[in-house]
């Protein structure tokens, strides 16, 4: 079966790929010591395919890229890999020592680096809370989440707050109001890779007075991490949704509201954004990964000007090299951009790049998936990657549970 697996995926002879990696420490198959997991996932166009979970003696930059380039020589990637998909920790995004540095030294030639998009906002969120001043916590709990979740049992969850009923929010989302709800309704229907988006959906749809097509009930407040920051935002939301039954001092109202106010008006949309390559949002002062050729994939954004075009193409022919050829063909820059919409070429170009993976939310699955299965049926190392790729082969061809679906014969 993993043999088979492994050949039907070698078999779709890839033009080109991008690879995914994400690390998290989970117990060993065997005892009680624990390890580093790294689950390594290549993508391209409408292809997910599991490489691997190896465990890693250390989560240092030269482990990972000895581990992700075993895995990709493994299945005969090498030669296909144009782009990397990867957190900015330091072990990953370091100047000399970085995986992405040492892997791109290890292929002998220029790769794409892709940070996740959403690593990068949940950085600049954590910014934000800390502007507005929020309470700093000493550990793992956040005092007045905690307080929260002690007193959600007494919360009357049909008296709520929205956004008329206090003026200074209402003052601040008034003229965005209405297209950040039609934004929110519209994405609301997207099947997302985590609940807690959807959730975080939901809640701005009722704080702005829309309402939602199918029966919402609040979830109890659940857990969060110093390093989750949607958490931090869903938290943010509910308390101050429920604000008139859950007593806030001066310090903590202020900073809520400043944080509410930035995450409708500011943040949701450009999240949600984030994992079209075309049209991720860029944030001033956080533009450190966008390397020279991300930005051209902006060509393709039917929001940049027909002017800004042309002075694009100026810029990328007179700068023209290889790189570019990664993405596809580029003939198409001699052409007026107000014929690139007809022209084939620029068609291929634009699913290309639109296909490529700028969020790292594939590999956050899989570290999901080996913690499912990290001490279920077998604790045979092999046998344990070969039941991973069986199970996301499994999910890939059933994705969910209607009746179409369970009738359909699996095949080997």
């Amino acid at each position: 079966m993993r043999g088979n697996i492994k050949s039907k995926f070698i078999g779709l002879n890839l033009n080109y790929g991008i690879v995914h990696w994400d690390s998290k420490i989970l117990p060993t198959l065997v005892g009680k010591e624990k390890c580093d997991r790294l689950p390594v996932v290549i993508t391209a166009q409408k292809i997910e395919q599991l490489l691997g979970v190896p465990h890693i003696s250390s989560g240092t930059g030269s482990e990972i890229c000895s581990a992700v380039y075993d895995e990709l020589e493994n299945w005969g990637l090498l030669n296909k890999i144009q782009g990397f998909v990867f957190d900015t920790t330091a072990s990953n995004s370091g100047r000399l020592n970085g995986v992405c540095v040492l892997l791109e030294q290890k292929l002998g030639r220029n790769v794409l680096f892709l940070a996740c998009r959403h690593h990068i906002f949940e950085i600049i969120l954590q910014a934000v809370f800390t502007e507005a001043k929020f309470a700093p916590s000493s550990g793992p709990d956040i005092p007045l989440f905690k307080r929260f979740v002690n007193n959600w049992r007494n919360i009357n969850k049909n008296k709520y707050s929205v956004w008329t009923d206090d003026s200074m929010t209402f003052d601040i989302l008034n003229n965005v109001r209405d297209e950040i709800l039609e934004f929110a309704k519209i994405k609301i229907q997207d099947s997302f890779p985590r609940d807690d988006y959807k959730e975080f959906l939901q809640l701005i749809v009722i704080f702005l007075g829309g309402k939602l097509e199918e029966n919402f009930d609040f979830r109890q407040p659940g857990a969060y991490h110093l390093a989750r920051w949607m958490a931090k935002g869903i938290y943010t939301l509910k308390i101050l949704l429920f604000k008139n039954q859950f007593k806030l001092t001066s310090a903590e109202g202020m900073p809520l509201k400043k944080i509410r106010c930035f995450i409708i008006k500011c943040y949701v949309e450009v999240w949600f954004t984030a994992p079209d390559s075309i049209k991720a949002p860029k944030f001033i002062n956080h533009l450190w990964y966008l390397s020279d050729e991300c930005v051209t994939f902006s060509i393709f954004d039917n929001h940049v000007t027909i002017e800004q075009k042309r002075r694009m193409a100026i810029k990328m022919l007179m700068n023209e090299h290889e790189d570019y050829e990664q993405v596809g063909e580029t003939d198409f820059l001699s052409l007026d951009p107000i014929y690139w919409e007809e022209n084939e070429e620029y068609k291929k170009g634009k699913e290309i790049v639109r296909s490529l993976k700028v969020v790292n939310d594939t590999a956050e699955r899989h570290i999901k998936l080996m913690e499912e299965f990290n001490c279920k049926i077998t604790k045979n190392e092999e046998q344990k990657q070969f039941l991973l790729q069986t199970v996301q082969d499994y999910r890939r061809k059933y994705p969910n549970h209607s009746r179409e679906t369970m009738c359909k014969p699996y095949e080997l």
